[in-house]
């Protein structure tokens, strides 16, 4: 009885485990690429090929939270905006933003967009202006990311929707 209760207990366990693992994946998840091009930050977004960017939020990082809304974009103004390449704190990619992109942005920001089925919200990633300044690309399709210098593609290739 005692050993069959033991089984039936690591079967469970495992069970667990194994769900988890499925349903988990990497609780980091996949990065953003940053550039600055001419004082103006560039954003790299992964996307499916079925997606499309809806919009895009950025919160100031604070050690206590809440995180206050520095900027928002919404209805992307071209292809390529939706397809996941925009300039954040700038009328260039939305044609609605808010607050006015006159102030520059914090030096520690969260960067997310919106795509459809994700009303809350998609992926985000945060974005140290300091170590994007001191970064040099390699090339024009170079993104500055947390994992490392990274093309478009690669970043898109994070997304298992993307790898063949």
């Amino acid at each position: 009885m005692r050993s069959q209760r033991l089984t039936s207990g690591v079967a469970l366990l495992a069970g667990v485990l194994a769900l988890g693992g499925c349903f988990m994946g990497d609780p980091k998840g996949p990065v953003l690429g940053f550039r600055l091009d001419h004082g103006v930050v560039t954003v790299a977004y992964p996307l499916c090929a079925d997606s499309k960017v809806l919009g895009v939020d950025v919160t100031e990082y604070t050690d206590s939270g809440p995180y206050p809304k520095v900027w928002h974009g919404e209805d992307p103004t071209s292809e390529a905006v939706e397809r996941g390449v925009f300039v954040i704190n700038s009328s260039t990619s939305f044609r609605t933003t808010s607050p006015d992109p006159s102030k520059p942005l914090p030096d520690g920001v969260f960067v997310g967009a919106t795509e459809p089925g994700h009303p809350t919200g998609g992926r985000d990633d945060y974005l140290d202006l300091p170590k994007l300044r001191a970064f040099h690309p390699e090339g024009p399709d170079s993104y500055y990311t947390s994992e490392g210098p990274m093309t478009r593609a690669e970043i898109n290739d994070q997304l298992k929707c993307n790898r063949k």
